[in-house]
């Protein structure tokens, strides 16, 4: 048994430039392969992903999990750790990007009897980030029991925010894990960066939307089990702003209790949610799929400054390292002010500036728009 990767073109037919006429096959020597938990597209084109799986004659004796990196057609890159894969050291379950190719893996590791929340990250060339906790992993005490990781996303500002939920807990226990970019606990959220919650639903799916958490999942009601989705600071606070008392509704409900099981955030700050439901009177018993959208309020604004001049989507050109996302938040301020050279900022990438944004340029510096920007004249000094 090998893990394979598929790429297919726009109109739904195999990529034959992928890999072996659309397909790569993943295979690592003395390795039986049993999950694929996650997968990303790197900026540059890289393709990660974390899996696990067993070595050895009794393949559960020996669990490991191995991270990969397939180049932008469909090869192990022999780049990353000399051959593409890396065992980690840890049940790596989620993964997540940064502009500058560095890539983030969020996942459980068990010290004591004790459950830890680990996030390490590795560098866009090959192995652990210096700069992140001094190239370790960062771990965070979450106490006993069994966890599963379901999100992992950066914040605007470049916090790392992992979202876990306890498993067989009829507590709903729920955890949000806030990192430094610098890999440390960020104190400014939860108690030294962890904030548990008990939830009002049975958590499914977690994502990140600005600087707060969507925490979607399942609420017994009138006999069925019908899907919501709550919005909650990382400090673990619900935002009664959102939806009825922080709860938003999705016109599914069934007997089922494993309705959700995706949830994603659109650029426009829509949230795109996935499952199965069961027909409710059905002789069949064939499940049906459900694909629902719900509005968003606008996400935290945000300041970011571009300090150093060249290009707008370089890491290193903005303070504190972190690009700002497109679309800008409403209520957000970039502001131009870059010093050196000939004191510009370059605008190479597509930008969307929404209605109560603004992008101010400081006297004497320059922004040079070579892409689309969308902006409704909210230009100023």
């Amino acid at each position: 048994m090998l893990w394979s990767v598929l790429r297919f073109n726009a109109d739904g037919t195999l990529d034959t430039d992928f890999g072996q006429q659309g397909k790569a096959v993943i295979s690592i020597p003395n390795f039986t392969p049993l999950e694929f938990y996650d997968m990303v597209v790197l900026p540059n084109g890289n393709i990660a992903a974390v899996c696990q799986g067993g070595g050895g004659p009794n393949i559960f004796e020996d669990l490991q999990t191995w991270l990969v990196r397939l180049t932008p057609n469909g090869a192990l890159d022999p780049g990353f750790f000399g051959t593409g894969y890396h065992r980690l050291d840890f049940l790596g379950r989620k993964l997540a990007t940064q502009p500058d190719n560095k890539l983030l893996v969020a996942g459980i590791f068990e010290q004591e009897g004790e459950a830890q929340l680990a996030v390490a990250r590795f560098l866009a060339t090959t192995g652990f980030d210096a700069s992140f906790n001094g190239g370790n992993k960062t771990a965070l005490h979450t106490g006993g029991g069994d966890y599963t990781v379901q999100s992992l996303n950066l914040t605007p500002t470049g916090q790392v925010v992992v979202g876990a939920r306890k498993q067989f807990d009829e507590d709903r226990n729920f955890f949000i894990a806030t990192y430094t970019a610098a890999g440390l606990p960020d104190g400014t959220a939860g108690t030294n960066g962890l904030a548990q919650l008990a939830l009002p639903l049975d958590p499914k799916a977690a994502t990140l939307s600005g600087n707060q958490l969507l925490i979607g999942g399942e609420v017994a009601e009138s006999g069925l089990n019908a899907v919501r989705v709550g919005r909650y600071s990382l400090s673990g606070t619900i935002d009664p702003s959102f939806g009825t008392a922080g709860l938003a509704a999705v016109p599914v409900s069934a007997p089922d209790d494993e309705l959700l099981h995706n949830m994603h955030l659109q650029a426009d700050g829509k949230i795109l949610l996935a499952g199965i439901t069961e027909p409710q009177f059905s002789v069949s018993q064939i499940s049906d799929a459900f694909v629902a959208r719900l509005n968003n309020a606008a996400s935290t604004a945000i300041t970011c400054t571009f300090i150093t001049s060249g290009n707008w989507d370089t890491p290193a050109n903005w303070q504190g390292g972190v690009v700002p996302p497109n679309p800008l938040p409403a209520g957000s301020e970039v502001i131009i002010n870059p010093t050196g050279g000939n004191q510009e900022c370059i605008l190479n990438v597509p930008v969307t500036v929404p209605s109560g944004a603004f992008i101010r340029v400081r006297p004497g510096k320059k922004f040079t728009v070579n892409s689309q920007l969308t902006v409704p004249a909210f230009i100023q000094q």
